[in-house]
């Protein structure tokens, strides 16, 4: 789009145009971000909160009885007076929305510096709807379709860099200040980037640097967390983080783990090079990569090469989330200032998409359409001769492999929601298109031209979002039948196995996280999900590699169990056939610290002390059983 074409477009933008594409955003983020539940890191957040409601009943919770995080953040303050009013399920759904919708609220923010108010619409779209993942090996994202305490600090992150381009500094760190009681690591990136953009305005703001001289001063004076500078990693410390928490170390990423990150340098590098980018977005682009460039550093040599406690445990690697979400705000400058150009400007929009498509969708060679990218940076850069028949065959091919990766992204998707019936509900093919980035990016073009095409066409363009808006609000929510039950039991029901379990007792849950702290409310002995704060706690890295050293005669025997039902054609016969043997069980009990109890999903050869069997309403046949076991019974 040049820029005659770009002043007709908002010539042709009339008020109702803003009503139009509110909802088209708003049906955008209810059909590309679905809501699952509680999962992932959603379900510590809220067993943190449960810990505040009832001390007494997880008091012996591998996870929450050390409580290094929930030390620094008033997140569990907030959360669980309100689980305590409206129930689990309401009480994290309620809270999310108001979370997103402020963080819409900050995208929005940020976009003021551009004039033209379709193109704004469009960041504002981009950043929704494309995919929100950044490092961790792709474990993270911003805005996550659950709730933690970084769903309520991005936002207040975000207005607080919106501030200071507005030159309202007080204000900025007032909401900054907000933001890190929640969550200090993911406010800390945004400011040093906002500290560098201040640097590259006025550089005496540089002497804000000397500050960080007050660290060495904290350490030694034992004000937490700082004396943790002082500390590197032991062996065996060092050993379980790696295990557990590899994404804390950037030795432990691959090429697909740095894809993203080169495309979000190769969007702004590009950024930078528009002539219609405000020149305060041109320095918080500068500001941000800086930012992105001295942090990775610092994360690579604290952590990886030094084995530096604090310096690992601060997550540098965080930078990465206002990186990719400037990117992706930006995405469409970029590809319309570049399209403009024509030939290998063309060229070069359709490779940067397909590599935005590629790293976004977690596709195993991302990498390689990434390279694809940056060729065609390098032939427009260097201003190389190619012709114009090589510059359109380019750009056919990354559209074929645009439409490609997101055909096999759509098949897989489809395989993993219904082979998780307890987890996903399956919701057809049209949601998962509807979530793909490409089928996005053309929704947000389709929708553009529309409302610019004049009063018929709005028309068109306001029953389209209007449609998208019912079918969002009837679908995002997505917790399967399960995951509804497992959440509505906190309030509705006692819990599981309360009358023969003492309320002190230690138990093992042989199934997720979720199943003892909101089937049973009661802390759990061993689970894979208590293990992600062991890069904050020595004790706690210690305590879980025994507990996994006790259950590891458990898991060796089902390992070997479904290999050789798999072997020999077995594999989809009952799970009571790989259910744990009484010798073994009774190894796990007579060690020291051993759980208490033992509940399975599946009958053993002994006696259980009770059963309890969630039935599905829809079919009586299906369910979940479980079964209690004293280790009294294993002598």
């Amino acid at each position: 789009m040049n820029a005659a074409q770009d002043s007709v477009t908002v010539r042709s933008w009339r008020p109702s145009s803003d009503w139009i594409a509110t909802f088209a955003v708003l049906a955008l983020w209810l059909l590309a971000r679905p809501y699952r539940g509680v999962r992932h890191d959603a379900l510590l957040y809220l067993g943190e909160a449960l810990d505040r409601l009832m001390p007494e009943r997880f008091a012996n919770d591998l996870f929450l009885r050390s409580p290094v995080q929930d030390r620094f953040s008033v997140f569990s303050h907030l959360l669980a007076p309100l689980v305590a009013r409206l129930g689990i399920g309401v009480a994290e759904l309620a809270m999310l929305a108001g979370c997103h919708l402020l963080f819409v609220l900050g995208v929005w923010k940020l976009t003021e510096l551009w004039t033209s108010r379709p193109l704004r619409w469009s960041m504002l779209a981009f950043a929704v709807a494309m995919p929100h993942t950044y490092g961790g090996l792709g474990e993270f994202g911003y805005a996550e379709p659950f709730l933690t305490a970084r769903s309520v600090a991005e936002p207040f992150a975000l207005l607080a860099l919106w501030q200071l381009l507005r030159g309202r500094l007080p204000r900025a760190i007032g909401l900054a200040a907000v933001g890190a009681a929640l969550h200090p690591l993911i406010v800390l990136p945004v400011l040093v980037v906002g500290w560098v953009w201040l640097v590259m305005r006025r550089r005496s703001w540089a002497w804000l640097g000397a500050a960080l001289a007050v660290i060495p001063l904290l350490a030694i004076a034992g004000v937490p967390p700082f004396p943790n500078l002082l500390q590197v990693f032991d062996p065996r410390w060092l050993q379980i983080v790696g295990m557990v928490n590899p994404q804390v170390f950037a030795a432990s990423y691959t090429r697909l783990d740095w894809a993203p990150l080169a495309f979000d340098a190769l969007v702004l590098a590009l950024l930078l090079r528009s002539p219609r980018t405000p020149a305060p977005v041109s320095q918080l682009a500068r500001a941000t990569l800086a930012a992105a460039a001295a942090l990775t550093a610092g994360w690579v040599v604290g952590a990886d090469l030094l084995h530096n406690v604090l310096l690992t445990q601060l997550q540098l690697w965080r930078i990465q989330w206002p990186l990719h979400l400037l990117a992706l705000m930006t995405l469409p400058c970029v590809l319309i200032d570049c399209w403009s150009r024509g030939g290998v400007g063309r060229w070069l929009a359709a490779a940067v998409g397909v590599a935005g498509i590629a790293v976004g969708s977690n596709w195993n060679t991302g990498w390689v359409c990434v390279v694809w990218a940056l060729a065609a940076f390098a032939v427009e850069h260097f201003r190389l001769q190619v012709s114009e028949r090589v510059a359109k065959g380019a750009v056919l091919a990354s559209c074929a492999a645009m439409v490609a990766i997101s055909v096999q992204v759509t098949l897989q998707t489809m395989r993993a929601i219904r082979a998780q019936p307890d987890i996903v509900r399956d919701t057809g093919v049209l949601m998962v298109l509807a979530g793909l980035p490409l089928v996005a990016a053309l929704l947000v073009l389709a929708f553009q031209r529309l409302l610019a095409a004049g009063p018929r066409m709005e028309v068109v363009a306001a029953i389209a979002a209007a449609l998208g808006v019912v079918i969002g609000v009837q679908t995002w929510d997505q917790r399967s039948d399960w995951q509804r039950r497992a959440e509505g039991r906190f309030q509705s029901e006692s819990p599981v196995f309360d009358a023969q379990l003492p309320v002190g007792a230690s138990v093992f849950w042989d199934d997720e996280l979720l199943v003892p702290w909101l089937l049973g409310l009661r802390g759990e002995f061993y689970a894979q999900a208590q293990g992600s704060s062991v890069v904050f706690d020595r004790d706690l890295a210690l305590e879980l590699a025994h507990r996994v050293g006790m259950l590891s005669g458990l898991d060796a025997q089902r390992t070997l169990c479904h290999k050789l039902r798999a072997t020999y054609g077995a594999a989809d016969a009952a799970a009571a056939a790989c259910s744990a043997t009484v010798p073994v069980l009774a190894g796990l009990c007579h060690a020291a610290g051993a759980p208490d109890y033992l509940v399975f999903g599946e009958p053993l050869s002994t006696p259980s002390l009770a059963q309890w069997r969630d039935v599905d309403p829809r079919d009586p046949r299906r369910g979940r059983s479980y079964h209690l076991y004293s280790c009294a019974q294993f002598p």
